[in-house]
C-alpha cells in the first residue's frame, strides 16, 4: 500500500493544484458497465513493459475515494474492468516503474461512454551523476493574509533536459534536485492536497527534493506559515538552488512591498483573486531575497462589512443533501477590517442535521470559524473590496418530500438557491423561480428572494418525481445537441411552470399530451429568446425550433384524438364560446384553445 500512495500523490501533484486535501482510499472502485483499458508506453528502446504495476484511483463525489491495482500483460496492456461510468466521478491512472512513480491520465466518461483507452508513458531512471543538470526556470512566492498568520505560497518551474527521469532513490541532501531553506519563523510546511509525497525530505526548515523529475518542465509547489504582522516586517528567504527568475505576488490591496530587486508589472488573476506582480532577475545559488513587507493595523468596524449576497446550490443524492453555502461581502473604504472572538464580523448557524462541515484555504484564512454551538464566527481580517466565502456540509433527507430551513442574524438584499435538475420539485413560499443556468455537467434550477429581513425563516421543499418523459425524445440527432439545453430549461420557466403544477394537481382532467404540449411551447419560447440574444447560431435555431413545433403538432392531435367522443354524449350546442368547439357535460377547458369553461359556465350562472 505504501508505494501505491506514493504513486496515487504524484499522480495529484500532476493535476492542477487546488484547496482540496487528500482523503486515503479505503474503498474497491465503484463498480458498473464500463472500462478504462490501455497501455504502457515505453519512451526507449528496451524498456519491458511486462508486469508493470499500474493502479487507478477514482475521487467520487460526496463519497469515499476508491483504488485498485493490476499489472501489464506482456505487451504492456491493462485493463480495469466492471466500473462505474458515472460522470461526476473522476479517475486518475498511473505506473510504478522501477519503484518510480509514473502518472498518467485524468479521465472522465461522458454520458453513455462504456470505454476510455489510456496510455501511461515510462522512461528509464537515472539519477544525478548521469544527468545534465536540472535548470530552475522560474520561482513565484505567492503571499496571502489570514487571520492569525500569513500564507507563503512557492512555486518553482524546474526543467529536465534529459531523455530519461531523475530520481535521487535515498535521502541525501547534497545531492536533491532542489535544495530549500526556509525563513525563519516559517512552520506548518505542507503541499497541494496536504500530501508529502516520497522523494521530498523536510529536516526543520530545511526541504530537499529528490525526484521524480520527469523529462521537461515540472512545478514543484508548496506552502508554509509565516506570523502575522502590522506595521513593517523584513522577509527573508536564502536561495540554496539558484533560479532564472524571479516573482512575487500580492494581495491587491493590504500590504505594501519595498525591495531593489523587484520591479512592480501590473496584476496577475490567481484564481479567483487578482495578484499584484513584481518581478526580478536571477537569483544565484546561496542569494538572500530580502523584502520589507508593511501591513497596516487592521479597524475594528463591523458596519464596513456589508453582505450582497447568499448562495446556496445544492445537489441531492440519495438520501443525502449536499451543499455549498456561499457568501457574497464587500468591505467599503481602503482599509482591512477586523472583529473579535467576543464581537466578531458576523455569526451564522448552519441547518438542523448539518453534518461533514468544511471550508477551503482561503475561507480559513478570513478568519471562519465554527463553534461547539454549531456556529459559524467569522473574526476576519478581511481586505477591502469583495470577498467571497465558502462552506461546504450535507444534509440528511428522507426518501419522500424534505424541507430545508434557513434563518439567517443579518439581513440579506439576495438570497438565490440552486438545485441540481435531476427530478426535483421546489417549492416555496419565499423564493421567485428563475432561468435555470447550466455548468459543465448540469443543469441547476434558480431560485432567488429579495431583501429577507434578519431571523426571518427561508424554507424550502423538496420532492422528488418520477422520471419524466424527456422532451427532446423526438428531435432529429443532428438538432439534439442544439436543444437538450433549451428544452430542459423549458421544463422549469418563471411563473407558468409554477401554474401548470397547479393545475395538474386540481385538474386530472388534463392529459398528459396536454401537459407536455405546453413544456414545448415553453422551450419554443426560451430558444427565440436565446436566438434574439445571439447565443446560438441560426442553423441550429431553425432546425431546432422546426422539431419543436413538429412535436407540439404531434402532441395536439394526440389530445384531439382522444378528446373526440360519440355525439350522442354532447349536448346539443353545447360549444366552446372562444372557438365554437363541441364541447361535453363534464369538460372544464376547451381542447381546442383551452379556454377555461368552468369560469365560462359561472359567469353564465
Amino acid at each position: 500500500m505504501k508505494k501505491l500512495l506514493c504513486l496515487l500523490a504524484w499522480m495529484l501533484h500532476a493535476l492542477p493544484a487546488t484547496a482540496q486535501n487528500f482523503t486515503p482510499p479505503t474503498e474497491k472502485l465503484p463498480s458498473g458497465p464500463a472500462t478504462i483499458a490501455g497501455r504502457v508506453d515505453p519512451a526507449q528502446a528496451g524498456i519491458s513493459v511486462a508486469d508493470v504495476e499500474v493502479m487507478l484511483y477514482a475521487l467520487q463525489r460526496g463519497g469515499p475515494p476508491g483504488i485498485a491495482k493490476t499489472h501489464t500483460d506482456a505487451q504492456g496492456r491493462f485493463a480495469f474492468e466492471k466500473i462505474s461510468n458515472a460522470p461526476d466521478i473522476t479517475y486518475l491512472v498511473g505506473a510504478q516503474f522501477e519503484g518510480v512513480p509514473f502518472p498518467g491520465e485524468r479521465i472522465q466518461f461522458s454520458d453513455g461512454k462504456l470505454r476510455h483507452e489510456a496510455t501511461i508513458s515510462i522512461t528509464e531512471v537515472h539519477g544525478l551523476a548521469d544527468a545534465k543538470p536540472p535548470r530552475t526556470l522560474e520561482s513565484t512566492l505567492q503571499f496571502e493574509r489570514g487571520a492569525q498568520h500569513w500564507t507563503v505560497t512557492e512555486t518553482h518551474q524546474v526543467s529536465n533536459d534529459n531523455a530519461f527521469t531523475i530520481f535521487v532513490p535515498t535521502p541525501n541532501a547534497r545531492d536533491s534536485i532542489l535544495r530549500i531553506t526556509l525563513p525563519a519563523g516559517a512552520s506548518d510546511f505542507t503541499m497541494p492536497y496536504g500530501v508529502i509525497p516520497e522523494g521530498v525530505d523536510q529536516n526543520e526548515r530545511q526541504i530537499a527534493f529528490r525526484g521524480p523529475l520527469y523529462p521537461g518542465k515540472q512545478e514543484f509547489r508548496f506552502s508554509y506559515q509565516m506570523p502575522l504582522f502590522e506595521g513593517d516586517s523584513r522577509f527573508v528567504r536564502r536561495f540554496t538552488t539558484s533560479t532564472e527568475k524571479l516573482n512575487v505576488l500580492l494581495p491587491s490591496s493590504g500590504i505594501e512591498l519595498t525591495s531593489p530587486a523587484l520591479t512592480a508589472r501590473g496584476t496577475q488573476q490567481v484564481g479567483p483573486h487578482s495578484m499584484r506582480r513584481f518581478e526580478g532577475g536571477a537569483l544565484t545559488a546561496n542569494a538572500d531575497l530580502v523584502l520589507t513587507l508593511s501591513a497596516p493595523r487592521a479597524r475594528q468596524d463591523p458596519q464596513a462589512l456589508k453582505l450582497d449576497e447568499v448562495r446556496l446550490v445544492t445537489s441531492r443524492d440519495g438520501i443525502v443533501l449536499y451543499c455549498n453555502e456561499e457568501y457574497l461581502l464587500y468591505v467599503e473604504g481602503d482599509q482591512s477590517i477586523a472583529g473579535t472572538s467576543d464581537t466578531p464580523l458576523f455569526r451564522t448557524k448552519l441547518p438542523a442535521g448539518a453534518s461533514d462541515i468544511h471550508f477551503n484555504d482561503d475561507t480559513a484564512n478570513l478568519g471562519l470559524n465554527l463553534g461547539p454551538d454549531g456556529a459559524l464566527t467569522l473574526s476576519g481580517p478581511i481586505a477591502p473590496g469583495a470577498t467571497q466565502l465558502s462552506i461546504s456540509y450535507s444534509l440528511p433527507l428522507t426518501t419522500g418530500a424534505s424541507e430545508i430551513s434557513r434563518r439567517f442574524e443579518f439581513a440579506i438584499p439576495i438570497f438565490s438557491f440552486y438545485t441540481e435538475d435531476n427530478g426535483i420539485l421546489v417549492e416555496s413560499e419565499r423564493l421567485h423561480r428563475r432561468r435555470p443556468v447550466a455548468s459543465e455537467q448540469s443543469i441547476y434550477q434558480r431560485f432567488e428572494g429579495f431583501q429577507v429581513p434578519a431571523s426571518e425563516e427561508i424554507k424550502i421543499r423538496l420532492t422528488p418525481l418520477a422520471k419524466p418523459q424527456p422532451v427532446a425524445r423526438w428531435i432529429a440527432p443532428s438538432a439534439a445537441l442544439g436543444v437538450l439545453a433549451l428544452a430542459l430549461v423549458g421544463l422549469f420557466a418563471p411563473l407558468r411552470a409554477r401554474e401548470r403544477i397547479d393545475v395538474a394537481a386540481t385538474e386530472p382532467a388534463l392529459s398528459q399530451a396536454r401537459q407536455e404540449r405546453e413544456l414545448v411551447y415553453t422551450a419554443i419560447r426560451d430558444l427565440d429568446e436565446d436566438y434574439q440574444t445571439d447565443k446560438i447560431e441560426e442553423s441550429v435555431y431553425r432546425a431546432s425550433r422546426e422539431e419543436l413545433l413538429a412535436q407540439a403538432g404531434a402532441l395536439l392531435a394526440e389530445e384531439r384524438s382522444a378528446a373526440l367522443t360519440p355525439a350522442s354524449e354532447m349536448k346539443p350546442n353545447a360549444q366552446c364560446p372562444g372557438c365554437a368547439t363541441p364541447i361535453r357535460d363534464n369538460d372544464r377547458f376547451c381542447t381546442q384553445c383551452g379556454a377555461n369553461l368552468h369560469a365560462t359556465r359561472d359567469d353564465a350562472s
